[in-house]
């Protein structure tokens, strides 16, 4: 269960606040980055990598396709690098070359940690309450848990947390789950799929000043947006009647019997397999129609309420979610989603499922749905930025970006980073463009793709500062052999806490082309310098955007703080 490669005696110290370089990482699958952008987590077929960004030193954990490791799929790093990740069905958490496993009675069924809180003092995940099954059960499947860490450094049982009963049809949800956590550890968010299993919605839980978990299912509205109203679910049908159930014991052996000499023989001529009929009385039949006559009353009946039924929820138009697809602002605030649309194909049965990202605002309760077929959202900043990728049936995917307070004509990948980082801007150029065989959208004949992009499935960290690429190398080119790989982009215009000031003052600022700079944590006072040292913006601040009013190029920020002053290279 510990199995483990560790790479490197440095691979999970915290580097220095020092510029970094991109990096590509080989065979590969990056599907996690942390806070600060120093670490990300590769997960391919239950193996586990975590890197260092900064030196490249890697932890590895063989899991394999029967005893996979994987990922949380929230934010699954806390602040000191701790991970969470799972082994099989059971949950846990990686921190330093040792995987451990977190307590649950559930060890049969599918339990998974998805997010771990700043302080790394709370995980949250689901646990399976239920064995997966068809069948129809009391409760859901998989239910929404937290494990909080006891001062004596182990890890409570899990806490369940509440969930509604019932789903928007009034019926038992597949599952109810916890994904993501904000730093602060009182507000979780996840999901919940409704009885049929095609329609999740969101739901999120919050710590009230009891210290009592509370859940809000506000936004299953997206479930049901034209408001249909739903009428009973009629339950399963009737069962047909069997004339097996009116014949005696002896009858019942008899046909048995035949249709075991049937089976003996080996000819598998049907027309000769026994009738169950023929073994029964005149008087048994008589009681079978009978039966049969009453059976097909009630089933008429229970069909028409089961359409009505079926109607209503058609009726409805839901907007579902990406499957597990959650991420969250640090503070809990904004969580975003992807949304899933149809749209029928001309002349077709058949329709087309379009992705959109959407954000949910938890302190008013409304959302926003991004442009129609914007893509599938991945990952989303604590300024706003949004990255997602759209996915590629004839082409690779390709990573995209809509920057704060926009829903419509996202950047590509390159476009965001070019008067951002222009050290990354060039390495992405001349590490990240290819040609390629692919195949037209329209006439799905062969086609080469000359200078095409490979950005891939991006994420990015939530203070900015990096970007991590996931490829799928499903695309026949010759410059990459790895059928995955991945690529870390940082970007050095962002700047973090320095190392000179105090951890209380979390001062942390962040430079956008145009000369604009956010400031958030406890700065008192601004100032920019240009490279000769002149003075060429001051003001005072206690936090929020700032325009300076300065063109692109590189500064020196001065912040003022209640502890002194700290310094630090931005690039407009």
């Amino acid at each position: 269960m510990n199995k483990f490669l560790l790479l490197g005696a440095s691979a999970l110290v915290a580097a220095s606040a020092m510029a970094t370089s991109p990096r590509m990482y080989d065979n590969a699958y990056c599907l996690s980055i942390s806070n600060d952008g120093k670490m990300t987590a590769s997960e391919i077929s239950g193996r586990v990598v975590i890197y260092n960004n900064e030196t490249g030193a890697e932890t590895v954990f063989d899991g394999d396709e029967m005893l996979p490791y994987s990922i949380g799929q929230g934010n699954a790093f806390s602040n000191n690098y701790t991970i969470v990740c799972n082994y099989g069905n059971l949950p846990g958490y990686i921190n330093g070359a040792q995987w451990n496993a977190l307590p649950t009675p559930y060890t049969e069924n599918i339990n998974l940690a998805q997010g771990i809180t700043s302080d790394g003092t709370r995980i949250c995940g689901s646990v399976g309450a239920q064995s997966i099954s068809l069948e129809d059960t009391d409760i859901p499947m998989q239910v929404p848990v937290i494990w909080n860490l006891n001062e004596d450094g182990t890890w409570s049982d899990p806490v369940m947390l509440p969930y509604p009963a019932k789903d928007y049809t009034n019926r038992i949800p597949q599952y109810v789950t916890a994904i993501a956590i904000s730093d602060d550890g009182k507000t979780v968010v996840g999901q919940m799929m409704d009885y049929s299993g095609s329609v999740p919605t969101l739901i999120y839980y919050t710590l009230n000043d009891k210290n009592e978990w509370q859940y809000n299912n506000t936004f299953q509205k997206l479930a049901n947006p034209n408001n249909v109203e739903i009428p009973a679910y009629p339950g399963e049908g009737p069962a047909q009647p069997s004339i097996l159930d009116f014949m005696t014991i002896t009858e019942v052996a008899a046909y048995e019997k035949a249709v075991e000499d049937w089976q003996n023989e080996g000819s598998w001529d049907y027309s000769t397999y026994p009738v169950a009929e023929d073994f029964a009385t005149e008087e048994e039949k008589t009681k079978w129609e009978a039966a049969k006559a009453e059976w097909q009353t009630q089933f008429n009946t229970w069909s028409d309420k089961y359409n009505n039924f079926l109607d209503a929820i058609d009726a409805c138009n839901s907007i579902g979610l990406q499957f597990n697809c959650v991420n969250m602002t640090s503070d809990g605030k904004t969580v975003l989603c992807t949304a899933e649309t149809y749209e029928s194909i001309p002349d077709s049965w058949y329709a087309t499922t379009l992705y959109s990202p959407i954000t949910f605002n938890l302190a008013d309760g409304t959302y926003t749905l991004f442009e129609r077929d914007g893509g599938s959202a991945t990952s989303i900043s604590d300024d706003g930025t949004v990255m997602c990728y759209r996915y590629g049936d004839t082409q690779p995917r390709q990573g995209f970006v809509y920057l704060p307070g926009t829903t419509e004509n996202p950047l590509s990948l390159f476009d965001y980073y070019k008067d951002r980082d222009q050290e990354t801007y060039e390495w992405m150029n001349n590490n990240m463009v290819h040609d390629t065989e692919g195949v037209d959208p329209d006439t799905y004949e062969p086609i080469t793709l000359v200078g095409y992009e490979f950005t891939g499935v991006p994420l990015i960290a939530k203070n900015g500062s990096a970007v991590v690429c996931a490829v799928e190398n499903a695309w026949d080119y010759s410059d990459e052999a790895s059928y995955y790989y991945s690529y870390y982009l940082p970007d050095n215009s962002v700047v973090g806490i320095d190392d000179t000031t105090s951890p209380k003052d979390n001062v942390r600022i962040k430079a956008f082309p145009g000369g604009r700079i956010l400031v958030e944590g406890d700065a008192r006072a601004l100032a920019v310098y240009a490279v000769d040292g002149s003075e060429v913006f001051a003001a005072a601040t206690n936090g929020g955007s700032i325009e300076t009013g300065l063109t692109n190029g590189v500064y020196i920020v001065s912040v003022t703080t209640s502890n002194g002053k700290f310094t630090k290279k931005v690039v407009f």
